[in-house]
């Protein structure tokens, strides 16, 4: 170990060399005063001649004349030796013309800032060339500057000499401070450089190389990095024991300072899609959504530290609901603020699908209610119109056209016919109107309405057809068609203040899961959609839930009855169907049907160009059987009138009597459908034991899926509809009979 100095001897050795070293450097202020006042005059020389230069280029640039410019720049730079390379720009920044010479150097891509930098021994000058504060472009200059031994060649040998003296003096001063100082503070920095790597505490110490402050220094470094070992070793311990905690834990974790996210664990990264690297620094405004930040601000700022809901978003942009709860407490030895999140997107999502299932079945509830008891009505409405119009009709018969009383039975039939149809619109709500489908292609049927149609809205309004090409076949009533047709015009036409248009479209289209989760009530599959459009004044959303409600109209009083979507509605839903409607206030309405495809073949009809006669019985028997009084006199007179033999019973069981005591005289039972005790279907059942062939001919206004499955008549059935004319009658009796 060398002698011990102490380091105010080592100080003042140093001073010593540092002042002989001071005296080389005022002979070298000479040097310097030179090298610092010439670029001063480099730069004022260089603007004077980028002030001139502008005044020269200005033209060029007002008259987009770059070779002018180009020539201009070119002979300046020749008659200035030092100018290395010329530029202009326009206003834009784009390169307008340049010269550079034979140097290799090359003009910047676009303008800099204005004003002049150096570089090494390079003067460059940027300065806008304008006209009355319009900016017409941009000049750009570039100067070599000769080397300072060129300049001063005078200071040559002064220069050499200062510095063989100050390499001198450098060595002698480098040798003692590397033996002194140096060497033993090279080696704390080589083990401060250890330490920084992270080798282990317990295999690190400095060498003590002298005995001295330094020597001390180096000890007390060497104790100093043992105790920090040991507390080291227990803080890491310590830190990896929270993090596994912390990960573990099934909710996000988040540590935020000064609003800026400091850590976080695992399920929380998770959940954003991140990596720590990726979030740490960031404010934590950046992952809470739009509609949530004024929440987040307000519950910061009051440092609430309850549960509150909020959208987050996640790296790919998507949002997802959390719960989070928040407090306030020391992290990293200063105030923090850590949040455990929570993911609560499925918790939501099932709540919505239970609140939008919740109001389907209220709705569908609703309306199955409003069915059945327009059900119910109409079963009794039509039993009270069976018995005047029929009755009306015998009236008729037997009195003169030319009667003055013959216009007021008219009048009355025009109103029991409109309270029959107003029947069968409730019916066909209710999805019990009793129909009979058929193979359709909608392209055809729609075609032959078109006339009709146009004629029903009116010639103001266009009427557009777009037929689908290859359409698929549906099995449905082709007057359900006409009926969903008629009221999706009309409505259309009430909704066209004057000129307009109505589109009517048919599609195919094949929907699936993820169309029917958009459409709930639509199942996947493929159908034929029928479209009807218009460019009327559209439905506000507020009413839009509520149009396909039996008796619900915008209309005024007298306009309307608000049973026409209804029963499009009621169509719709007894084809297995379904109808969307797309509508905004001011920009039209759509409504499209969605038909199931059938993938029954069509059959083709010839229509009957011949009128019947009405047909007359032969002497048959009739068994009519109907529990209401009324009706049953009116159908015993109406058979009777058309020639046959009648015999009636109230009530089944009366019926059953009848066949029992008369088995081979009654060819054919007239029974109604919906009666106390038993129904027609079960009474023809029983009597089929007694008289097997018995003709039979239901007679109802509501079949209450005895005969029909919601309204469609099972095959093979022969029924009448109530209200029901005589002519009505005899054609059923006798297919019946046949």
């Amino acid at each position: 170990m060398t002698p011990r100095l102490s380091i105010r001897v080592k100080l003042a050795l140093l001073v010593l060399a540092a002042s002989s070293l001071a005296f080389v450097c005022v002979a070298a202020a000479v040097v310097f005063y030179e090298a610092t006042t010439f670029r001063p005059r480099a730069q004022q020389q260089l603007e004077r001649q980028a002030t001139i230069l502008s005044e020269v280029l200005r033209p060029s640039l007002d008259f987009a004349d770059p070779d002018g410019a180009k020539r201009y720049l070119s002979t300046y730079r020749s008659a200035t030796n030092q100018i290395s390379v010329a530029a202009v720009y326009d206003a834009g920044g784009r390169l307008f013309a340049a010269d550079r010479g034979d140097t290799i150097a090359t003009p910047p891509a676009s303008p800099g800032a204005k004003g002049v930098s150096f570089r090494a021994n390079e003067l460059a000058l940027w300065r806008p060339i304008d006209r009355n504060d319009q900016v017409l472009g941009f000049l750009y200059l570039r100067e070599d500057l000769p080397p300072l031994y060129e300049r001063l060649p005078q200071y040559g040998i002064m220069a050499g000499a200062v510095f063989l003296a100050l390499l001198v003096v450098a060595a002698v001063l480098v040798g003692g401070v590397q033996r002194q100082f140096l060497g033993p503070l090279a080696s704390l920095v080589q083990t401060t450089g250890r330490i920084a790597k992270g080798d282990d505490y317990g295999a690190i110490r400095a060498p003590v190389m002298q005995d001295d402050e330094l020597g001390q220094l180096a000890q007390s470094f060497n104790q100093m990095i043992a105790i920090v070992g040991g507390r080291e070793a227990a803080l890491r311990e310590s830190e990896e024991r929270l993090t596994r905690l912390s990960n573990a834990a099934f909710e996000g974790i988040v540590f935020s300072k000064d609003g800026r996210i400091a850590d976080a664990n695992e399920r929380a990264l998770q959940m954003l899609g991140y990596d720590l690297a990726e979030v740490a620094g960031r404010p934590v405004s950046d992952f809470v959504a739009p509609e949530s930040k004024a929440l987040v601000e307000r519950n910061v700022r009051e440092n609430f530290q309850g549960r509150y809901e909020l959208a987050c978003l996640r790296k790919d942009g998507s949002t997802f609901q959390i719960e989070a709860q928040a407090r306030e407490l020391f992290y990293e030895s200063v105030p923090a603020r850590v949040v455990v999140i929570r993911d609560i997107s499925d918790r939501k999502r099932a709540e919505a699908d239970h609140a939008r299932l919740e109001v389907q079945l209220q709705q569908a509830q609703k309306m199955e209610a409003v069915g059945r008891l327009a059900g119910g009505v109409a079963h009794d409405f039509n039993n009270a119109l069976t018995v005047i119009l029929g009755q009306l009709e015998i009236v008729m018969a037997r009195i003169d056209p030319a009667d003055r009383m013959y216009p007021s039975l008219q009048a009355i039939e025009r109103a029991g016919r409109h309270s029959a149809d107003l029947t069968r619109q409730l019916l066909t709500f209710a999805r019990r109107q009793t129909v009979l489908r058929k193979i359709l292609d909608l392209n055809d049927t729609v075609a032959g309405m078109l006339k009709m149609l146009q004629r029903l809205i009116g010639e103001d309004i266009e009427l557009e057809w777009r037929p689908g090409y290859e359409l698929w076949r549906v099995k449905i009533d082709p007057a359900q068609v006409d009926q969903i047709l008629a009221n999706l015009c009309v409505n259309a036409r009430d909704a066209i203040d004057g000129v307009g248009r109505v589109s009517i479209e048919t599609t195919n289209m094949t929907v699936d899961a993820a169309f029917c989760a958009a459409h709930p009530g639509l199942s996947p599959g493929r159908f034929v959609t029928l479209s009807v459009s218009d460019d009327g004044r559209g439905i506000e959303p507020e009413v839009v839930e509520h149009i396909f409600e039996p008796f619900f109209t915008t209309k005024g009083v007298g306009e309307g009855t608000g049973l026409g979507l209804a029963t499009v509605f009621g169509i719709v839903k007894q084809n297995d169907g379904y109808i969307a409607v797309d509508s905004q206030p001011g920009r039209g309405t759509t409504f499209r049907i969605f038909l199931p495809q059938s993938a029954e073949a069509a059959v083709t009809e010839v229509a009957a160009s011949v009128v019947r006669e009405v047909p007359k019985g032969r002497g048959e028997t009739v068994l009519l059987v109907e529990d209401e009084a009324p009706v049953l006199e009116l159908g015993e007179q109406m058979l009777q009138s058309l020639g046959y033999h009648v015999l009636t019973a109230r009530t089944p069981h009366e019926a059953i009597r009848a066949v029992e005591s008369r088995r081979g005289d009654i060819q054919l039972l007239v029974t109604d459908v919906v009666m106390p005790g038993m129904n027609g279907r079960e009474l023809a059942s029983r009597l089929l034991e007694f008289k097997p062939g018995l003709k039979c001919l239901y007679v109802s206004g509501y079949t209450a899926d005895v005969i029909a499955t919601r309204g469609v008549l099972d095959p093979g059935v022969n029924f009448l509809q109530k209200p029901f004319s005589m002519t009505d009658l005899a054609f059923r009796v006798r297919d019946a009979l046949a």
